[in-house]
């Protein structure tokens, strides 16, 4: 097999902290990329400047701030490989990632989208590991949340062009497309983690967890549309259940009142423990501070 030309699109919004470092571990690649691409959504801080330093071996694509998946669009127009490799600003690779999914693509020349496992880090150098689960895990997953991040992933272009990222969504417009693109092409999975994704205190979810919910409600309705009858219903309750937890507890992060309200709206949704069995516990504890709250300010 000829060698493949894989492009890395990294989008970027305001993302100097950490972006030297993702554009360092696609450049330092064993299996080397044909180009690297940054795409500045509108960033007011130094991430131009920065992408721009690396001089000839990254282009630099500037739009109006549009969002992720218009940034992410706007590299995949701009790049002239054949596979296109995700890489959000605030993540980073090992350096055999693309070597272990290049060698994926050659046992399966079939292959259309191969993702990887990673590793949480958070700002306290705390990680955990995740494999990659098969594929048939991931495709009916792909129906109740997410659980691919689009730094491991690599697809052929010619597929993206023909799906590209849906700009209706600021967030969440991952699952969509990955559901999307799970219906139709020949996946492949590394299991082996290769991909650094970063949980910190700026991202969107713990900005602005109101916004996430809504769109991954409009996504998760979006998706339901496949399903008809009782399936459509358990599912709709099922992922109504999930999304209310998560918000329940970026709430608690925030100190937000609205945080027990949301954990009971989830318990309600779908009280059975296949959905965060956790949850039980959190509710407790957060009707606990409550209460106790209530009766110190009496």
């Amino acid at each position: 097999m000829d060698s493949l030309r894989i492009s890395v699109v990294i989008p970027v919004f305001n993302g100097e902290r950490y972006l030297r470092k993702a554009i360092t571990s696609a450049l330092e690649q064993s299996y080397p990329p044909h180009q690297v691409i940054v795409a500045d959504d509108g960033s007011t801080d130094s991430s131009r400047a920065i992408a721009e330093s690396f001089g000839g071996a990254v282009t630099c694509m500037t739009q109006a701030n549009q969002g992720p998946s218009a940034a992410r669009n706007l590299g995949i127009l701009s790049s002239s490989g054949d596979w296109i490799a995700f890489l959000d600003a605030d993540d980073y690779w090992s350096p055999d990632k693309l070597s272990l999914q290049v060698a994926a693509i050659r046992a399966n020349p079939n292959v259309d989208f191969v993702y990887s496992g990673w590793t949480s880090l958070d700002d306290d150098g705390v990680s955990e590991s995740f494999r990659a689960e098969s594929p048939e895990w991931v495709k009916k997953r792909l129906a109740f949340e997410c659980p691919l991040i689009p730094s491991t992933v690599l697809a052929r272009r010619s597929l993206l062009l023909r799906h590209p990222w849906s700009t209706m969504f600021r967030s969440s417009e991952d699952w969509w497309l990955f559901y999307r693109l799970s219906r139709d092409l020949v996946f492949a999975a590394v299991e082996t983690p290769t991909t650094f994704y970063r949980l910190h205190d700026e991202s969107l979810t713990q900005r602005d967890w109101r916004s996430v919910l809504m769109h991954a409600q409009l996504v998760a309705a979006e998706i339901q549309q496949d399903f008809a009858g009782f399936e459509r219903f358990r599912l709709k309750r099922m992922v109504d259940s999930r999304l209310l937890a998560s918000a329940a507890l970026a709430a608690r992060r925030q100190q937000s009142p609205e945080s027990l309200r949301f954990i009971t709206r989830s318990l309600l949704a779908w009280p059975f423990p296949n959905v965060r069995p956790t949850r039980y516990k959190v509710f407790l504890k957060m009707l606990v501070q409550r209460l106790s709250s209530m009766i110190g300010s009496l």
